[in-house]
C-alpha cells in the first residue's frame, strides 16, 4: 500500500474543503494518491483578496458634507469626483449651489482668500489690497471702467471701495462662497469678485 507524504494529505484535505465551499467537480471524483488533482482544484478555486477596485477606492474617498455655520444660515460643502459642491443655505432665502475646484479654487482657499480682502479693506490698507488684485480690475460703481495698475487705484480708491462698496464688503461673510466655473467666486451678494491667474486667486471686479 503506497502512503501519501504528509504534504500530500494535507494538499488534498485543503483540497477537499474548497471543493464543498464552491461546489467544485473534482469533489465528485474518487479519492487519489495522486497530489495533482489536488493541486488543480485548488488553483481553480478565487483567492480572498484584500484589493479593492478603482471605483471602490474612488468611492471610498467621498467623505460626508462638511458644515460650515454662517450667520443665520449654514455652508454645506461635500467632496465630488469632479470637484466640491457648495450650498449655502439661509432663513431668509432659498438655498444655492455652486462647483468649486482644486487645487487653488476650493471652497476653503476661496474663503480664506475673501477673509483676507475684508481685512485689508477694512484697515484701508490700500497697498495690501493692491497687492491681492490681477490688473485690469474691472469696476461698476460711478460707471464702468478699468483700473489698469496700482498706481490708478490708489488715484481713485475711495471710488472704487467707496463707502457703500466698504460696508457691503464688512457685512459679508467669507463662508458664503459662490463659485463659478470652478475658477473664479463671487463674495456676498457680487460686491467682489475673484479668479484664478498665474495660479493664485486675485480679485478681479468690484461692483458697487
Amino acid at each position: 500500500m503506497i502512503v501519501p507524504a504528509r504534504e500530500t494529505l494535507v494538499v488534498m484535505r485543503l483540497s477537499a474543503v474548497a471543493c464543498a465551499l464552491l461546489g467544485l467537480a473534482a469533489c465528485a471524483e474518487p479519492p487519489s494518491n495522486n497530489a495533482g488533482a489536488a493541486h488543480d482544484a485548488l488553483r481553480a478555486a478565487p483567492v480572498a483578496t484584500n484589493e479593492s477596485t478603482p471605483v471602490e477606492r474612488a468611492a471610498a474617498s467621498v467623505k460626508a458634507p462638511r458644515l460650515v455655520p454662517l450667520d443665520g444660515g449654514v455652508a454645506s460643502i461635500e467632496q465630488k469626483f469632479l470637484g466640491e459642491h457648495v450650498v449655502i443655505a439661509r432663513t431668509e432665502r432659498a438655498p444655492w449651489d455652486s462647483w468649486c475646484a482644486g487645487p487653488v479654487a476650493t471652497y476653503d482657499e476661496i474663503a480664506a482668500f475673501f477673509a483676507r480682502v475684508q481685512e485689508r479693506v477694512a484697515a484701508d490698507d490700500r497697498r495690501a489690497v493692491a497687492m491681492l488684485v490681477k490688473f485690469p480690475l474691472r469696476v461698476n460703481a460711478w460707471r464702468l471702467r478699468e483700473i489698469a495698475s496700482a498706481e490708478e487705484l490708489m488715484k481713485h480708491w475711495d471710488r472704487v471701495f467707496s463707502a457703500r462698496a466698504k460696508r457691503k464688503i464688512a457685512h459679508s461673510e467669507p463662508a458664503e462662497v459662490t463659485c463659478r466655473d470652478g475658477t473664479s467666486a463671487m463674495f456676498g451678494a457680487g460686491v467682489l469678485w475673484a479668479e484664478v491667474s498665474g495660479g493664485k486667486l486675485r480679485l478681479r471686479a468690484v461692483n458697487d
